[in-house]
């Protein structure tokens, strides 16, 4: 209603969403996905692989791929079915990449993860040169060094 009588410009945009994640996956050396949970959500970060040739790159596929959820991992028994089978046909993932599934919950499951990278990944952060994001209006570009 408050876009309708024009007091707030504020709009979610999914499809420039989409085209800023394919451009953030384009220019990275190697991309890495955590899906927490399945459905909607893991579907909608896992497109920005297979979107890339929309703006006519071909997709890599990312190297990393980690699955929170609480649900059976066995066939049917999750919204998301197993990481390797669908992913690699539809080119999410890169052939060898590094997966995991952590049948958990994500409340437990993710502050554990992030402790330890936050331990972990230090050192190699260090070497690193980050990338730049500009956001100019309503589009963002990246720069990977």
């Amino acid at each position: 209603q408050s876009r309708f009588e024009k007091k707030n410009n504020f709009h979610f945009d999914l499809v420039q969403d989409v085209l800023d994640l394919t451009q953030i996956a384009a220019r990275a050396r190697h991309s890495g996905v955590i899906n927490i949970g399945g459905g909607t959500s893991r579907s909608f970060v896992q497109q920005m692989e297979v979107a890339t040739n929309i703006i006519k790159t071909p997709p890599r596929g990312h190297k990393y791929a980690i699955q929170i959820s609480p649900e059976a991992p066995h066939p049917g028994g999750r919204t998301s079915p197993n990481m390797s089978d669908e992913s690699l046909v539809f080119g999410k993932l890169q052939r060898g990449a590094a997966t995991a599934y952590v049948n958990c919950d994500a409340t437990i499951a993710l502050p554990i993860l992030v402790t330890s990278l936050s331990q972990t990944a230090a050192k190699y952060m260090k070497g690193r040169k980050r990338p730049t994001f500009t956001f100019n209006a309503k589009e963002l570009t990246v720069e990977v060094p």
